[in-house]
């Protein structure tokens, strides 16, 4: 009986053992921290492009940044300097 027990009992930490390894990791686990200090937020999107991208606009003494020039494009269509 007792060895049926320590049987189990082993047989069960080996599955944990296994399913932990082998099994998907969660979400929580997945993201990653992006370093954002030498990137500019697009103004359009939301996302953070580099500082040095092709896509940027000086508007009224400041620069916009855009990731892409459908965004800057955006950007041009709804700013007009006058």
């Amino acid at each position: 009986m007792i060895k049926i027990v320590v049987f189990l009992v082993s047989a069960g930490a080996f599955f944990m053992l296994v399913k932990s390894k082998f099994s998907p990791k969660s979400k929580k686990e997945d993201t990653k921290a992006i370093d954002t200090t030498d990137m500019e937020k697009d103004t359009i999107c939301g996302t953070y492009v580099q500082s040095d991208t092709q896509y940027r606009l000086k508007y009224f003494d400041r620069v916009y940044y855009f990731c892409s020039n459908e965004c800057l494009e955006k950007f041009k269509a709804n700013h007009k300097e006058g």
